[in-house]
């Protein structure tokens, strides 16, 4: 009996830590697709300078989502993706969005250039989105909260 009331009053084995693995960000814009170009900007200058980069080579980007929150959000994991497979740091965005029967669709472009010592670095580069807190309205324009892990 004595053993079974000690164990009840030990600690867990384990502590919550405080980390920095996580970054957030706040964008807006006019149209829904304003809203996507400047989130993307936002998500790169956590990692570099954006301005430090030359709109050499053009990335096509084409995704889709249920709501305009999938939607940035799978936009976002699509430029993420990119640059990682073609080793691009991204300076400038442009998309057009729909409504589709499904939802929402978005097409565009990204302009970048090969990493390089030249460009700026912020901080760590972004490696994903996250779905916590993650929100798209439409309120006097667009307005969005994204957080990204880092």
């Amino acid at each position: 009996m004595k053993t079974e009331a000690k164990r009840r009053q030990r600690r867990p084995g384990f502590e919550v830590l405080d980390h920095t693995a996580d970054a957030a960000i706040r964008a807006t814009g006019d149209t829904l697709a304003e809203l996507l170009e400047n989130a993307a900007y936002g998500m790169a200058s956590l990692g570099y300078d954006p301005e430090s980069v030359t709109a050499a080579e053009l990335v096509l980007i084409e995704v889709a989502g249920a709501t305009p929150a999938d939607l940035l959000a799978t936009w976002l994991k699509e430029i993420i993706y990119l640059g990682e497979i073609e080793g691009l740091a991204f300076a400038r965005f442009q998309a057009t969005t729909a409504r589709t029967l499904e939802g929402f669709a978005a097409s565009g472009r990204a302009w970048g250039e090969p990493w390089h010592e030249r460009i700026r670095r912020r901080g760590a580069v972004v490696k994903a989105v996250t779905y916590h807190n993650l929100a798209a309205e439409e309120r006097n324009g667009w307005q969005a909260t994204v957080t990204f892990d880092l």
